[in-house]
């Protein structure tokens, strides 16, 4: 294609025009002396606009052509086409490159729709009008709707210089005048071609007028007669007062471009939003803190294009070298974000990577508050390698303010983070600030990682999500506590069986007694949530399980389930059970023949049926008559008794610890424990809860001996008679259970109170105090009695 224009042009292969053209622009054909073609460079892909006049179509005005692109190359203002390369072949072609451009009759609908843009345009125009006119004495000649254009920051570029002449001499413009200038458009003097009145008459006064109805069409479309211009039609009512001025008969009285610059009509939010970012760099630091106040809110009077390309590159710049306020990084993100992945990583991503590194707080809060907007842009490399390493420093700052934000922003980065750098590193950070000294940034560290759970692998969550929750649960901050419920249940679908009643529920349950009305509201939500989710895996978990069989012992009990011993192929639950009874009972004797037997003695019978006092809640199983036997020839235990349901062999073993900071164990500062929230303390030796005599409790070690007691008498007996006989093992004492044995002890107990209860024997001292004294001043001093009854 490109080789086919060139060829048309002119232009052969060896000339080497470093830019790729498309096809002339159909709206452009015929409107001018030139064709309009969108073009690239070779080099780098920079889209640009190339004019091209072919000569030897137009062998007359090659004159005109030439002057056209002699003014283009030294005309330089911001309100002029900016000129980027040109190639002139002789008696062939000439092309101009300029920036990318569109013609105002194109863009002119999509302008309408913002009018205070259609000010800022004329502005404009109005300012090349006057660099030409009154700055280098020149007269234009061709102000018109064809020679104005538009960029893609919606800045509109004075173009067309074929008739740019001096004001002195006026050529070319005498001489192509008639031809190219429609009549529409001319000053009575022009249109006359009264020579010494246009050269007596200011330089502007020709090019003055030519605006004036390049205005009406832009307001009230293309006329036909020079007498429409008279009517006002809908020209904004702060433009009318200085629009007649503009047609003024005497063209020394006509408006000057200078005075047309002060009109009210560009006193708008949109010219001086526009101005004062042209003018940035020399503002002051006062002036710069309330334009950024006020420049979220005008942004919706701008069109995107004129944000993306016009607004966005100021205030980068701006932040880049420090002369903004923090606070514009919401309207620059924002508009950033509507920028295309590839002109995003040109244009943002470098100042966004600096920003992330940058020692000011305030700059990075913002940054992170604001990162919703810019987030899609990042590519995961990007996050991982230049955006993580900086924001990472947040966690540990000393503002409350950044590390809370911080850990916000996690939920927009994670997604793109690698899962090594999520484990390694963030969640260690997770684990630390769930310690932190502020309230808030530990409950939003609990939802950021119940919220970010759907991105960890599965060991990492089985590793960290309950020990992270069950920490929130014991935080004295309510709204943590109630934070690590909800966490609970939202990723419930991460916990089997197991990990739901053994781990879970036990870390639940005990804030359904919380202080706070809402931690005990969210705890019986949770609570019930999971009791719903554990009955419906263990429904699916003999689901999947084959049919059994009636199966039977030999000795015709029932195995597995409500059995006892059954077989190894019954599985984990059976065989765990069977490992229980065979503990309790001793091998060789049938569960079921223990169940179905009558109980041996109906008080002690009734009271290990219920729960266990001062116990752990857990119910027991059935008492064995005969003294309880030692297995596997291994010593006794010396554990509270519930450790001899499972033996050492089915105890999950401790992982080996960590170095992110999830270990179980809750030794150091910064790790998450597994263990219960609060775990009720064993009851002490030495209390009396009704059961014993300051013994060994009723449910304690199966296996263990009992042990002498060695506590006084709670009675005030005297030493050597309140000490109780020695106790006896189960199995000194005919095979009585711990439960008849501290039976018998209170029996022995009654029978002592009984003898205290009987009459003083013959010789006794009359200043002897009664047992009920005694008894009351050993319970406050707590020393032997050695007088009274041993008398």
């Amino acid at each position: 294609m490109f080789s086919s224009i060139m060829n048309k042009m002119g232009i052969g292969a060896t000339i080497g025009f470093p830019y790729a053209m498309g096809e002339p622009l159909a709206s452009f054909q015929g409107k001018s002396l030139w064709s309009l073609h969108q073009a690239t460079k070779k080099e780098d892909g920079t889209p640009v606009s190339v004019f091209s006049f072919d000569c030897k179509k137009n062998p007359d005005k090659v004159e005109i052509a030439k002057n056209a692109f002699r003014r283009a190359r030294t005309l330089r203002h911001p309100n002029i086409l900016t000129y980027v390369d040109g190639i002139e072949v002789e008696g062939q072609s000439i092309h101009i490159v300029t920036e990318l451009v569109t013609p105002l009759a194109d863009r002119l609908d999509e302008t309408r729709e913002y009018p205070q843009s259609l000010a800022w345009g004329v502005y404009q125009l109005t300012k090349a009008i006057g660099f030409i006119n009154q700055d280098a004495k020149l007269v234009h000649g061709m102000v018109c709707m064809n020679s104005v254009f538009v960029n893609k920051a919606g800045d509109w570029k004075l173009g067309s210089l074929d008739l740019v002449s001096d004001h002195k001499t006026l050529m070319p413009l005498k001489t192509w005048h008639e031809t190219i200038v429609d009549k529409r458009l001319k000053a009575p003097e022009y249109a006359k071609a009264e020579w010494p009145a246009i050269l007596d008459a200011p330089a502007y006064a020709i090019d003055i007028w030519m605006l004036g109805c390049l205005i009406y069409e832009i307001y009230n479309g293309k006329f036909s007669r020079q007498e429409e211009l008279k009517q006002m039609g809908k020209l904004p009512k702060a433009l009318q007062v200085d629009y007649p001025k503009f047609f003024s008969g005497n063209p020394n009285n006509r408006l000057s471009p200078s005075s047309f610059l002060d009109s009210k009509y560009f006193q708008t939010t949109y010219v001086e939003t526009c101005l004062f970012l042209e003018n940035f760099a020399i503002k002051e630091a006062y002036e710069k803190d309330a334009f950024f106040r006020k420049l979220d809110k005008v942004l919706d009077e701008f069109s995107m294009a004129t944000c993306k390309y016009k607004v966005l590159p100021h205030l980068i710049t701006a932040v880049d070298f420090g002369n903004a306020n923090p606070k514009i990084l919401g309207p620059l993100l924002k508009i950033g974000g509507q920028l295309s992945p590839e002109e995003y990583a040109q244009k943002v991503t470098p100042s966004v990577v600096k920003w992330f590194g940058s020692n000011d707080r305030t700059l990075r809060i913002n940054l992170l508050e604001n990162l919703e907007h810019f987030a899609s842009h990042l590519t995961p490399s990007l996050v991982n390698d230049q955006i993580f390493p900086g924001v990472v420093n947040g966690f540990s700052d000393v503002s409350p303010v950044l590390r809370e934000a911080t850990v916000k922003a996690m939920l927009l980065l994670v997604p793109k983070m690698s899962e090594k750098l999520i484990s390694t590193q963030l969640l260690k950070y997770f684990a630390k600030l769930q310690t932190d000294v502020e309230p808030g940034i530990r409950t939003n560290t609990t939802i950021c990682l119940g919220k970010i759970a759907q991105h960890l692998d599965d060991s990492t969550r089985k590793r960290v999500l309950v020990p992270a929750f069950s920490r929130a649960l014991r935080d004295p901050f309510p709204h943590a506590r109630i934070a690590g419920l909800m966490a609970f249940v939202a990723t419930q679908e991460y916990y089997d069986a197991e990990d739901s009643a053994a781990r879970v529920l036990p870390s639940v349950t005990p804030l359904l007694v919380d202080p706070e009305r809402q931690v005990r509201t969210q705890a019986n939500t949770s609570v019930a949530v999971f009791l719903k989710r554990v009955a419906k895996l263990c429904e699916d978990m003999e689901a999947s399980q084959p049919t059994q069989g009636s199966m039977a012992t030999a000795g015709g009990a029932p195995t597995g389930g409500a059995g006892g011993a059954g077989a190894a192929g019954d599985g984990m639950l059976g065989w765990a059970f069977s490992t229980i009874t065979k503990k309790v009972y001793g091998p060789g004797e049938d569960i079921g023949n223990q169940i179905n037997s009558p109980p041996t003695s109906s008080p002690a019978s009734a009271r290990r049926d219920g729960p266990p006092q001062g116990g752990s809640g857990r119910p027991t199983d059935q008492t064995r008559t005969g003294p309880p036997r030692q297995t596997d020839n291994k010593p006794p235990s010396k554990t509270d008794g519930w450790d001899d349901d499972e033996p050492e062999d089915t105890k999950p073993t401790k992982p080996a610890k960590s170095s992110n900071g999830w270990d179980d164990d809750d030794d150091s500062g910064d790790s998450w424990s597994d263990k219960p929230p609060s775990k009720p303390s064993a009851p002490s030796k030495g209390s009396s809860d009704g059961w014993d005599d300051g013994g060994d409790g009723d449910w304690g070690d199966f296996s263990s001996p009992a042990k002498p007691s060695k506590q006084p008498s709670r009675l005030g007996a005297p030493k050597e008679e309140a000490a109780p006989a020695t106790r006896t093992t189960s199995g000194a004492t005919g095979g009585l259970s711990r439960m008849e044995q501290a039976q018998q002890r209170k029996q022995e107990l009654a029978n002592k109170r009984a003898a205290a209860k009987a009459p003083s024997p013959p010789g006794s001292s009359s200043d002897t105090p009664p047992a009920s004294g005694g008894s009351m001043k050993l319970a406050a001093t707590k020393k032997p009695v050695t007088e009274g009854w041993d008398d």
